[in-house]
């Protein structure tokens, strides 16, 4: 009876630091998607305050993006974040995906973005995909933050499912 006891207490305790590690991670994780968040807020906010009229896109100086991280059905740790901008006028959804991935690739190269390793061939911020809404007078931007594993092979996934991205 005594070594049952002990076996109970030893269980207890090791599921008490399983419990632990995984609330531990998860709050590790959920900073992590704040600060890739903030990131791409930046990057986009920034890029479309300059350009977004000549692309048809409605943003005013004043005006903050905010974004929806879209990635939870790939599994934690993937940063992509999505994004609903007002339009005046639609343009070619691959032509826009284009200007913005340059323009994204300038961003993180003036702001000197760190790579997640050296032999990283995307930028840091990539446009993954671009739509128009079909109800509402709004496009969906896309924007992955390449700053985890887990990150790149959501972008390796989408372009074997025939929706490449640009880089």
């Amino acid at each position: 009876m005594h070594l049952l006891w002990w076996f109970l207490m030893i269980l207890a305790v090791g599921a008490l630091l399983v419990h632990l590690n995984h609330v531990i991670g998860r709050r590790e994780t959920e900073k992590n998607i704040i600060e890739a968040q903030q990131t791409v807020n930046r990057a986009v906010q920034t890029i479309l305050v300059t350009k977004g009229a000549q692309w048809g896109l409605v943003i005013s100086d004043d005006q903050t993006v905010r974004s929806t991280l879209v990635a939870n059905i790939w599994g934690y740790n993937v940063m992509a974040f999505e994004f609903q901008v007002p339009y005046t006028e639609r343009r070619p959804p691959q032509k826009l995906q284009e200007a913005l991935n340059q323009s994204l690739q300038v961003y993180s190269q003036e702001e000197q973005l760190p790579l997640l390793d050296a032999n990283q061939v995307v930028a840091p911020l990539v446009a993954t995909d671009i739509w128009y809404d079909q109800i509402k007078p709004v496009v969906h931007l896309e924007i992955a933050n390449v700053v985890t594993y887990q990150t790149l092979a959501y972008l390796h996934d989408l372009k074997k499912l025939n929706q490449p991205f640009q880089t």
